[in-house]
């Protein structure tokens, strides 16, 4: 009898440390998932600042991308501006011979090409086109023939504008005049001599000069 209650004392102590032992192990998952449970949370944490930051990144791309067409756009508009403020003639006629116009006006010709930037002088038509709306300025400068007077137009659009004027007198006498005038796109602007009117031609001096160039476009 007091062997079997020895063995049932064993028993039962055997028994206990198989529950300790248990217990310990329930303890030890109790912890290991209470850690990772906070690093689960932690995690989640850094996943949502990581998007975020990367919510952030993708609206300042979106920003710098805006900027960056911004600049090109005004990028672009600087240069056509230079481009288009590159609008500037001078010309010159050159002949030995004297231009009379004796029953008609004659529209005057020229055959020194002094600068052309923009190449908006139309050399074989002898005309000014103007490239965009704005003021431009011209200036004509002549010297009349000997003995007549000289009479040359500004003609805008087939249109008289101004003319410059010089006397006749015994020696040949200078005329010159300068205006301003708003164009248009397009807008053509020639000289012509008038009728009845001679301008001096010397093959060694050009004394016949037109120019003209854009101030400002409007």
């Amino acid at each position: 009898m007091v062997n079997g209650l020895t063995r049932m004392i064993e028993a039962e102590r055997r028994n206990n440390t198989k529950l300790n032992h248990i217990e310990t192990l329930v303890t030890n998952l109790q912890q290991t998932l209470q850690s990772q449970s906070s690093l689960v949370l932690k995690l989640s944490g850094q996943q949502q600042g990581l998007s975020t930051d990367l919510q952030l990144t993708k609206d300042e791309n979106k920003r710098l991308a805006a900027d960056l067409k911004t600049a090109k756009l005004m990028l672009n508009e600087m240069r056509n501006k230079t481009e288009t403020d590159k609008i500037a003639f001078a010309v010159g006629r050159s002949k030995s011979q004297n231009l009379v116009a004796s029953t008609t006006d004659i529209k005057i010709t020229f055959d020194k090409i002094f600068s052309n930037h923009g190449s908006n002088f139309d050399a074989a038509n002898s005309l000014f086109r103007a490239p965009v709306d704005g003021a431009y300025m011209f200036t004509m400068t002549m010297l009349s023939n000997h003995g007549s007077a000289g009479r040359v137009y500004l003609i805008r659009n087939g249109a008289y504008e101004t003319e410059m004027f010089g006397y006749d007198t015994v020696d040949a006498a200078t005329g010159t005049n300068q205006v301003i005038l708003d164009l248009k796109a397009g807008d053509e602007v020639w000289l012509k001599l008038a009728k009845g009117h001679a301008i001096h031609g010397n093959g060694a001096s050009v004394y016949f000069t037109f120019t003209g160039h854009l101030l400002f476009t409007i």
